[in-house]
């Protein structure tokens, strides 16, 4: 990446979170394939890809998304716990004890692993060691941990046109358009520089389709998350359901900080629509069989 980034992992991806999000989803898609044991292939598959997506996630330097993964990972350890499955319960461990070391690394020691291996290292001065200020990775300093990398500067301002059209908001894929006299405009006038987005699932929803478009989501998220947790209440060995759970979870998690509700060519976006569909299907055929 460059600008302040420089250096950073992006993969194919446009920024280092996006490739830290994919990694997390590729690494929960490893674990449940490693977790089938009918399949030996597929069970050392799913750990080496488990393996490889946990080490690009480090690498991908995207602090909400080792957050998400110390949070999903503990869902599971606990789940582990609780159903006696304690096969799950290393690997979970080791994704926790990963991400979080990474994330003390990054916040209190300025240490960022690809930086480490990468051609910045070449600078050092041979006499004293250090390391010249122009390569050296962006501080993490008390106003970014505040701000959250200027996000609730982008939230508050966000706030504040939401507010001025709070029902039905600007239209879908109205607001960034990121030209002169554009609703997008105004936030960079207020915060002096343009944001692509709001950095915040709901917040994007609510100035897009406003507070009745974001009511539905909410509605039908929360009654997706319903059927998910009946079906696993009815089998709790069922991976196909788990699954299901843990991708709420993120979807809930990664939206805080990022925007992937409801946006065109959006991957996870896909992927949330295709649980609730695929969780309908899942209710519908255990209907036909019962009765």
């Amino acid at each position: 990446m460059g600008g302040v980034h420089t250096g950073i992992w992006r993969g194919i991806y446009i920024h280092k979170n996006i490739l830290g999000s994919i990694m997390l989803l590729s690494m929960l898609t490893y674990f449940m394939l490693a977790m089938n044991r009918k399949h030996q292939i597929i069970n050392f598959s799913g750990w080496f890809g488990y393996g490889l997506s946990l080490f690009l996630l480090v690498f991908s330097t995207s602090k909400s998304a080792l957050i998400i993964a110390v949070i999903i990972f503990t869902v599971l350890c606990l789940y582990g716990i609780w159903q006696h499955y304690y096969t799950m319960i290393v690997p979970s461990l080791i994704a926790i004890l990963v991400a979080t070391g990474s994330l003390l690394l990054q916040v209190k020691a300025d240490i960022y692993p690809p930086l480490v291996l990468s051609d910045w290292n070449s600078t050092v001065v041979e006499l004293n060691g250090d390391i010249s200020e122009a390569s050296k990775p962006p501080s993490i300093t008390t106003e970014t941990l505040t701000t959250l990398s200027s996000r609730t500067l982008i939230w508050s301002a966000g706030l504040e046109m939401f507010n001025k059209r709070p029902w039905l908001g600007y239209g879908y894929a109205a607001f960034w358009e990121n030209k002169p006299g554009s609703p997008s405009a105004q936030i960079e006038n207020s915060i002096g520089w343009n944001p692509v987005n709001g950095h915040n699932g709901s917040l994007d929803l609510s100035l897009e389709l406003g507070l009745v478009g974001l009511s539905i989501f909410i509605v039908g998220y929360l009654l997706n998350l319903k059927r998910i947790i009946v079906l696993i209440m009815i089998n709790s060995r069922n991976w196909a359901v788990i699954c299901l759970l843990l991708f709420n979870i993120f979807i809930f998690f990664v939206n805080l900080t990022e925007s992937n509700l409801l946006q065109h060519n959006n991957f996870i976006w896909v992927l949330y629509v295709s649980t609730v569909i695929s969780i309908l299907m899942y209710q519908n055929e255990s209907r036909v069989r019962e009765g």
